[in-house]
């Protein structure tokens, strides 16, 4: 049986969404990529959640592009509840640390350093 899911809302602006789509599939096409796109996203969020509260504070992620609500995207995503796990926990040791972020900042953030590292 297939771990439970919890729909995830996020927005994207639509830049960043295009540049985790493309990195998604230069890293499928070179054979070492998750087989779809949302789980190279659970990737994304569980290799953000394991650099610790310290290592995501460190990283030197862009700001997230500013779009209005017309252009941006709205998304629903199916994390496997432990992802899900993962992310809130994440959240809340930054908040310790000073550093708060919604849902849709730490997924940012999250994507972000994962299109850095796939370019």
């Amino acid at each position: 049986m297939s771990e439970p899911r919890i729909a995830t809302s996020a927005w994207w602006d639509p830049q960043t969404w295009a540049a985790a789509k493309d990195a998604y599939e230069t890293e499928r096409l070179a054979g070492g990529g998750p087989r779809s796109f949302i789980e190279w996203i659970h990737q994304a969020i569980e290799k953000h959640a394991g650099r610790g509260p310290t290592g995501r504070a460190g990283l030197q992620i862009p700001d997230r592009p500013v779009a209005s609500e017309r252009d941006g995207l709205r998304r629903a995503h199916p994390l496997r509840a432990h992802t899900r796990e993962l992310l809130e926990q994440a959240r809340a040791e930054d908040l310790e640390m000073g550093r708060e972020r919604s849902v849709s900042a730490w997924i940012y953030e999250a994507v972000a350093a994962s299109i850095v590292q796939s370019g």
